[in-house]
């Protein structure tokens, strides 16, 4: 849920600080992907599972667009089944945050709005 934005980043923080006393890593966390938008129309509003398996910082994503700089850590993810997207099979997807204060500790206490972009050497990823 998107809130007022001082609100909005007050889960991040919350989940940060928790995160910090009990020593939480994103790491090997188990996570769900819900499409609510996509390029390919075969899979809205499907739900994906995965497990964290590194956070990454600095990505810069390409496209058509241009480069854009990532702004905070984000999750390399290893979806349980591979996701067939504008016909290839993805295993690996890479989960940025969408806004301000939907970092990798919100998960901690809410859900996090994010983009998943699909790399395309996930094991040369550092």
């Amino acid at each position: 849920m998107l809130l007022p934005y001082p609100l909005d980043l007050a889960p991040e923080y919350l989940g940060k600080a928790i995160g910090w006393v009990i020593g939480w890593r994103p790491e090997g966390k188990r996570v769900t992907l819900a499409v609510d938008e996509s390029g390919d129309k075969a899979i809205q509003g499907l739900k994906v599972a995965g497990t964290i398996r590194r956070v990454l910082e600095d990505v810069t994503t390409t496209g058509p667009s241009g480069s854009t700089p990532g702004g905070g850590p984000c999750a390399l993810i290893e979806l349980d089944q591979p996701l067939i997207y504008m016909g290839e099979h993805v295993l690996w997807v890479v989960s940025l945050p969408r806004f301000g204060g939907h970092g990798l500790y919100r998960l901690l206490v809410n859900g996090v709005s994010s983009t998943s972009i699909v790399p395309r050497t996930p094991g040369s990823m550092s």
